[in-house]
């Protein structure tokens, strides 16, 4: 038999006992010397197991777990919810500690050595087998944090950023399929960047379609497979950037050459004589700051489109020029700008993820300035007088629009020149027969230039 005395006796022998065996081990564990060194160790050490033994954590292997997790990842037991069930508080101690960079093979150690040992107090060893916390774990964490990380096509924009990283991870995969172990020069930092190369174009010009490039994985590779630790969302953080001051622009031979021959060719043929076209050298001058990426916006990520442009032309910068005969009477006519002209497009745009378009333009500004016509006929006695009765003839179009190729998926910008059909209404006040209308085609719409502010 088994007196109340002896078996008081037996318990505070192997409680002790107990305390002194987690303490072993875990100093044992404790390769860095990072809590084991300190004087108090050995009292905090039972003062934590007497206060898991009042919440029914009894079980050496538990107790164990749940220290280290403590000692090693700085997990705190009081933010475990106290509704979970004692194994669910453990997993939930070694997942924490695991994802703040403990190494697994700890957990390893501590299963093997206390294993079927049971409670502190028992007498014989346990003759359930015991559940491997990790192996409940084996099929994933119970929370996997994900970390976004803006990328340019050389790796992380933030270096720093890489910090948060895992460090017990041995693995490193991506969801396109590219894996590769971490171990000495390839770490998570160095294959992100490959990564990066490998997926982000390095001309910044070339729009990914949406802000996420890729989704990564750091975790264990385990003879079970691959655990996931840890998921990384890497974002295109590359900036198209456009700035230039008093850029200068000009019609080359083959433009002049378009333009003189709309305007020789109009749709009333012989209609003009000595027609010619005054083209200035350069044609107009213009300053641009743009700006175009993926932000992240209050509701996810945009693409953001930032564009400052003024454009300055002369209103002799082009000019068309010809004589006519109209009824027997001589008429030189010209079409011009009637002012200098200044114009000043402020643009901020943005996008959602999928509204962004391929082959279409994506931004467009246009200013259509007003040519006005200025006619002098040659007044003969019995000749009709011939004047015009509206000044405008045509507009003169300037746009600014952005576009992405389709194919390259390269990012251009782009400015144009065009003008209206050119139309001159007019009358004839003749002295026998009164007044008459009439209407001259000058010249048919036409595209006169387009310059890729991208190249130059």
């Amino acid at each position: 038999m088994l007196s109340l005395d002896l078996k008081d006796r037996f318990d505070s022998l192997a409680y002790s006992d107990h305390v002194q065996r987690i303490q072993a081990l875990l100093a044992e564990l404790d390769v860095k010397k990072i809590y084991s060194v300190n004087p108090d160790y050995p009292v905090t050490v039972e003062q934590t197991i007497h206060g898991l033994q009042t919440q029914g954590i009894e079980n050496a292997y538990h107790q164990a777990c749940l220290l280290f997790s403590v000692f090693q990842g700085g997990v705190r037991l009081e933010q475990i919810p106290a509704s979970l069930s004692i194994l669910d508080r453990v997993l939930h101690c070694v997942q924490k500690a695991i994802l703040q960079g403990v190494p697994r093979g700890a957990y390893e150690h501590i299963y093997t050595v206390l294993a079927g040992t049971g409670s502190c107090r028992q007498a014989w060893l346990n003759i359930e087998p015991e559940t491997n916390c990790l192996d409940l774990l084996s099929h994933g964490l119970l929370e996997k944090p994900f970390i976004q990380l803006m990328c340019l096509h050389q790796g992380v924009s933030d270096p720093t950023a890489v910090h948060q990283c895992h460090h017990d991870a041995n693995c490193f995969r991506t969801q396109s399929g590219f894996q590769h172990k971490i171990f000495g020069e390839y770490s998570p930092q160095s294959l992100i960047a490959q990564v990066c190369r490998n997926t982000l174009a390095e001309d910044p010009r070339v729009v990914s379609p949406t802000a996420l490039v890729e989704h990564c994985e750091l975790g264990m590779l385990t003879p079970a497979g691959f655990v996931s630790t840890q998921q990384l969302q890497l974002y295109d953080a590359r900036q198209a950037q456009l700035n230039f001051m008093q850029r200068t622009f000009e019609l080359d031979a083959a433009m002049q050459a378009k333009v003189e021959s709309n305007w020789q060719s109009t749709a009333q043929p012989n209609l003009l004589d000595e027609s010619s076209v005054r083209i200035a050298t350069p044609c107009l001058n213009a300053d641009l700051q743009f700006c175009a990426g993926w932000q992240k916006g209050t509701a996810g990520f945009e693409f953001r489109l930032d564009a400052d442009m003024h454009v300055r032309m002369s209103a002799n910068a082009l000019v068309w020029e010809a004589n006519l005969q109209h009824q027997g009477v001589l008429v030189n006519l010209s079409v011009q700008l009637p002012q200098d002209l200044a114009i000043h497009w402020s643009i901020k745009d943005a996008m959602q993820v999928g509204q962004l378009p391929f082959g279409a333009p994506l931004l467009v500004r246009q200013y259509d300035a007003p040519l006005h016509v200025l006619v002098n006929s040659v007044v003969c006695v019995g000749k009709p007088v011939v004047n015009t009765t509206e000044i405008v003839a045509g507009y003169l179009k300037l746009k600014l629009h952005a576009q992405i190729n389709p194919e390259t998926r390269t990012l251009g910008v782009f400015l144009t020149l065009s003008h209206s059909d050119l139309v001159v209404h007019g009358q004839s006040i003749d002295p026998l027969v009164g007044w008459r209308s009439c209407v001259w085609e000058l010249g048919t719409e036409l595209t006169m230039a387009q310059w890729d502010l991208s190249h130059g």
